[in-house]
């Protein structure tokens, strides 16, 4: 949603704080960094709205890019493109493991099992987890088991480097640049 205040459109971006996956914060910072003035509609004033705050912000690649330049999809439908590579678990696991000096490994749980878990996080974790999530995530990882997910399964470097405007990551350069994200080890003294 953009919205004319001066010669600059302000971008609004719902659910800039949004905790499943950190899209409405990249989003934000793609767009700063565009120069873009941006407001941010945030269902709490807590300290993830403050850090907008602070950022300039007026309280994922793909929507940043749609939003700069939408003249690339003035004639086309906009799609998701297919991803950069496709990783099982068990690989998430050992990338993860290698990048970070700790032990992280693969377990599979049932879909019953996790969702028991979800709720308990969800107790604990002061709304970190919701039962949106809780219903999603269960469902999606089900779907991708039985291979009859939305998701594009295949794999297409250049449709995603054309859609976003810059080549992809692969997920072992993620974990690299986001190493403490993961709670990589460090060296003592």
């Amino acid at each position: 949603m953009t919205a004319s205040t001066s010669d600059q459109e302000t971008v609004l971006v719902i659910g800039a704080t949004g905790r499943h996956g950190g899209t409405g914060a990249r989003v934000v910072e793609r767009l700063q960094a565009a120069g873009r003035l941006v407001r941010a509609l945030v269902r709490s004033d807590d300290d993830r709205a403050q850090r907008l705050r602070e950022s300039g912000v007026q309280t994922a690649d793909l929507c940043a890019t749609a939003l700069l330049a939408p003249e690339t999809y003035a004639t086309s439908l906009i799609a998701y493109p297919p991803g950069h590579e496709r990783l099982s678990q068990q690989q998430i696991a050992d990338i993860i493991s290698e990048e970070t000096g700790r032990d992280v490994r693969y377990q599979y749980i049932t879909q019953e099992e996790w969702t028991r878990q979800l709720k308990a996080a969800a107790v604990h974790s002061g709304g970190l987890v919701n039962d949106a999530m809780i219903q999603h995530l269960p469902t999606h990882a089900r779907m991708m088991a039985d291979n009859t997910t939305i998701s594009r399964m295949d794999t297409d470097p250049s449709a995603l480097a054309a859609a976003s405007g810059r080549p992809p990551l692969t997920f072992r350069n993620f974990v690299r640049q986001h190493r403490t994200a993961f709670g990589a080890l460090t060296a003592t003294a």
